[in-house]
C-alpha cells in the first residue's frame, strides 16, 4: 500500500482499518496478558517456624502482700506517698580460706559466669576461676559445676521466694 491508495480509499475506510488493526492489537495484548498469569507458577506459602505458633505462658507470680498494697494504696490517690520497705539484712560473707560452698548462693548465670554471694570481696566468678579451692568448670541454664580434686560440686539458680509465702510459711488464700 502506498500513500496515494491510502487516500483514494476514503476516510470512513481508513478510520475502520485503523480501528480494527487497534481492536486485534488489544486482544492480542491481552491473551499474552492472561497466558502470562496463568504460565507464572505461584511460589507457596511460607509457613511459620513452630516455636512462633507456641503461646508464651506466663506464671502469676505477684505475692498477697503485694496485692494489699496495691488496693490500699491506690495510683491515682491524692496522699499517695512511697512505701519505705525495710531492708533486709544480708548474710556475712564466708572468708576466702573455708573451702565449703555450702554458703555460697547463685543469684544470676551469664553467658561466662555467673554472679554469686557469700563470698567475701567476690560478686561474680567467671569460667575457669576459683572460689575456695573449687574451680567453676561448667555452666549450663540454671545450674553451676565446680570441680576440686576430681571431686564435683553443682550450685543451682535460687528461685525467688514470694514474700507472702515466706512470711506465713506456706501459700494460703484469701477468703473473701
Amino acid at each position: 500500500m502506498n500513500l496515494n491508495s491510502i487516500t483514494s480509499m476514503g476516510f470512513p475506510k481508513l478510520l475502520d482499518r485503523i480501528l480494527l488493526i487497534s481492536i486485534v492489537s488489544f486482544l492480542m495484548l491481552l491473551l499474552w496478558c492472561v497466558y502470562k498469569v496463568w504460565a507464572t507458577p505461584v511460589p507457596g506459602a511460607i509457613l511459620p517456624a513452630e516455636s512462633a505458633m507456641t503461646p508464651l505462658v506466663v506464671e502469676d507470680r505477684v505475692s498477697l502482700l503485694d496485692v494489699n498494697i496495691i488496693n490500699e494504696r491506690p495510683l491515682f490517690w491524692r496522699g499517695r506517698r512511697p512505701t519505705v520497705i525495710e531492708a533486709a539484712p544480708e548474710e556475712e560473707p564466708v572468708d576466702s580460706g573455708s573451702g565449703d560452698l555450702s554458703r555460697v548462693r547463685v543469684l544470676g548465670v551469664y553467658a561466662s559466669g555467673a554472679m554469686i554471694s557469700g563470698v567475701k570481696g567476690k560478686g561474680r566468678v567467671k569460667l575457669g576461676e576459683e572460689i575456695f579451692g573449687w574451680k567453676l568448670q561448667k555452666l549450663s541454664g540454671n545450674q553451676l559445676r565446680f570441680a576440686k580434686n576430681g571431686r564435683y560440686e553443682y550450685l543451682r539458680l535460687e528461685e525467688p521466694v514470694d514474700k507472702a509465702e515466706s512470711e506465713n510459711g506456706s501459700k494460703k488464700r484469701r477468703k473473701r
